[in-house]
């Protein structure tokens, strides 16, 4: 998974998905980081790095979708 320019690219083979946000979107309905989480029965400890974003760039030869393009023309999504 790859996060950059307010967009993020998740993919398995050769499909994926692409989603865009705007930033205030971002900050208003993120989650707090605790510094770790417990999935399926592993711990998990994320820290943030910092690095430069030319060093990631989503892979050429994956074809992804942006899944909000598959709901009706004029779907909102309910407020928080």
């Amino acid at each position: 998974m790859i996060s950059k320019d307010n967009c993020v690219w998740s993919w398995s083979e050769n499909e994926g998905i692409k989603i865009c946000y705007e930033e205030e979107e971002f900050e208003e309905n993120k989650i707090p980081s605790s510094g770790g989480a417990q999935a399926g029965g592993y711990e998990f400890k994320c820290v943030p790095t910092v690095m430069n974003d030319s060093r990631f760039n989503e892979p050429s030869d994956v074809t992804f979708m942006n899944p909000m393009d598959l709901l009706p023309e004029g779907f909102q999504l309910p407020a928080q």
